[in-house]
């Protein structure tokens, strides 16, 4: 399988309505996408991508920091987590709010990467980059998420 093979593979669509509430906020969605990934390295560029088109009518500077955080997610749960892993997107009139379930309820555990160390700081990106995160646990794992709040002229646009 080539590499657009796999990026194919690794994603399948379910668009839910508008309206439906997204744990752990209370933000009323303006559009929701969940997407199923499959457990390969694949799922982060393809996580990416998701997210840039759910956004695509924000801030470029603002979509791209939830498209690093959302990637950063599926690169944990990949890497760390349990299948399924579910990616949530919520664009919301306030806030855009980027989920990650899977099927382990071990939850993140930030550390210290050395210099060298190609791995290590998803954590701390995201820590960096989102306004608030945190994990809820589920009955069959976790869901990792976190929130970034629009500002003045991405609450005007309307998706």
């Amino acid at each position: 399988m080539d590499a657009s093979q796999d990026a194919a593979a690794a994603v399948h669509v379910v668009v839910h309505p508008v309206g439906r509430q997204v744990s752990p906020s209370d933000v009323e969605p303006m559009h929701r996408e969940v997407v199923g990934m499959a457990s390969l390295p694949s799922s982060v560029r393809a996580a990416r991508e998701v997210i840039r088109r759910v956004l695509d009518s924000l801030d470029p500077e603002r979509a791209e920091r939830a498209a690093v955080c959302g990637s950063e997610l599926v690169a944990n749960a990949v890497r760390h987590g349990a299948p399924p892993i579910v990616l949530s997107v919520v664009r919301g009139s306030e806030d855009i709010v980027i989920a990650v379930a899977d099927g382990s309820r071990e939850p993140p555990r930030p550390r210290t990467a050395l210099d060298d160390d190609p791995t290590g700081r998803g954590t701390l990106i995201i820590d960096r980059l989102a306004d608030r995160w945190g994990v809820d646990f589920l009955p069959g794992g976790k869901q990792v998420w976190c929130r970034i709040s629009l500002g003045a002229e991405d609450r005007m646009v309307r998706a």
